[in-house]
């Protein structure tokens, strides 16, 4: 739980953090035994509102963070069920064994279909049926209990379920980068691919200037992904040798439209009714250019999320990135880097002294005072041309100095990143050969 500024929600010293969940993994019945007794006065504050000062205003619960969250509250085990999408039903692909699943909820892969929406109300069913005696998952079915396949913790409408913001920059970039591999596999063949997973790994550490970081499981973060996504052109020329005209023009076109998605997917403003409009437009068109280019692409359940409800949480509460997981990652980082300061005879204890602790620096921080410091005026008029040797080029700036073992284990770590890369584009092509 956090109390966010919503001038600026993803800085850490505009946050105030109320209260952590003890719990360091993900795992289902821990996670539900923590949050199960807070359900009722989440539902009372839900209804009753809070008073502050003079007046009583109204609270909404909203789940956000990443799918094992959104699973552990509503039930849901994630994007691997018959019906993955844990806003929406919708099955993952044509099945004979689903025939009547897909005739009414079509699938995801469908970007024209009119998926309809989960319930509050079948959420509470389901708790029910799992809690009631003698009802198990197999005696419930699919068409019954529709991948809910947990007792839902706490009960929230599926329309104040955050559609992953940050996950959703993080998965979507990583999946572009993938894409350039299968391309160039199914265009020059199984060589070639392994040899341009080495040569992308070069061109974001060189060309962009990102690394993928081991403690974030060898994945991207998301200023990476900004930064991915603003310089793609580098990816682009490395590919402009290996593709057909129209597949690079195709990816090309894909990353412009990406830019623009991410733009609004982050801001933490409200979004004008014009631009809503527009990132509706630009999302499902992201996804069939996609699908339509590039034929072995399916609608992953992230995809689907981005082309379906992103834009309709924006139109019901103004924005996405007001309500993201980017403030509680901070404060997750803050707590990684001090974590010896806050030891503890148990967990409880130690998550006491980590609440304390970063309420006094909420309260304390100077941040209110830097806002309203008087800032240096920018100079008015174009800016001064860049000269041989301005600081502002990359390579004018100065370079420090690393010993060999860091050397070592940077360069390591970019080819594990490559043949990371390299078995998940085969993987998936692999899988659309079969099919086809």
């Amino acid at each position: 739980m956090g109390f966010l500024n919503q001038d600026s929600p993803n800085r850490l010293e505009n946050t105030l953090l109320m209260a952590v969940c003890s719990e360091s993994k993900d795992k289902y019945p821990k996670v539900a035994a923590l949050k199960a007794p807070h359900e009722a006065q989440l539902r009372r504050l839900a209804l009753a509102g809070e008073v502050v000062g003079p007046h009583r205003r109204a609270v909404r619960v909203f789940v956000n963070s990443d799918y094992p969250t959104v699973g552990n509250t509503t039930g849901h085990k994630g994007h691997s069920l018959s019906l993955p999408c844990p806003f929406f039903l919708g099955t993952k692909c044509s099945s004979d064994r689903r025939c009547v699943l897909v005739a009414t909820f079509w699938t995801i892969q469908d970007l024209t279909a009119a998926h309809p929406p989960r319930t509050a109300g079948h959420f509470r069913e389901m708790r029910t049926a799992y809690q009631s005696s003698g009802k198990t998952l197999g005696g419930l079915g699919l068409d019954t209990h529709l991948s809910i396949e947990r007792t839902p913790v706490i009960i929230v409408p599926p329309s104040q379920i955050v559609p992953l913001p940050l996950h959703l920059l993080i998965g979507l970039t990583l999946r572009m980068l993938r894409l350039a591999i299968e391309a160039v596999t199914q265009a020059r063949g199984v060589a070639a691919r392994l040899q341009f997973s080495h040569t992308l790994t070069a061109v974001l550490s060189v060309k962009i200037g990102v690394e993928a970081v081991p403690y974030h499981g060898g994945n991207l973060v998301a200023r990476h992904c900004h930064a991915i996504a603003s310089r793609s052109d580098a990816v682009v020329r490395a590919l402009r040798s290996l593709l057909p005209t129209t597949w690079l023009a195709s990816y090309e076109r894909v990353w412009t439209l990406f830019r623009g998605l991410m733009s609004t997917l982050n801001g933490t403003a409200i979004i004008p009714l014009a631009e809503k409009r527009q990132f509706k437009i630009d999302a499902r068109a992201f996804a069939r250019l996609l699908q339509v280019t590039f034929p072995w692409v399916s609608i992953s359940p992230k995809l689907h999320v981005l082309c379906f409800h992103t834009w309709e949480f924006m139109g019901l509460w103004g924005s996405t990135g007001l309500y993201g997981e980017q403030d509680i990652e901070s404060w997750h980082g803050f707590y990684n880097q001090n974590t010896a300061r806050f030891t503890a005879k148990t967990p409880l204890l130690s998550c006491r002294k980590l609440v304390q602790t970063m309420a006094l620096i909420g309260s304390d921080s100077d941040a209110p005072t830097r806002a309203k410091a008087t800032t240096r005026k920018r100079r008015h008029g174009p800016r001064k041309a860049i000269g041989p040797g301005d600081r502002r080029l990359r390579r004018n700036k100065p370079c420090w100095r690393e010993c060999l073992e860091t050397l070592e284990n940077t360069a390591a770590d970019r080819a594990k990143w490559a043949i990371d890369q390299f078995d998940e584009a085969n993987q998936v092509i692999v899988a659309f050969s079969k099919k086809s």
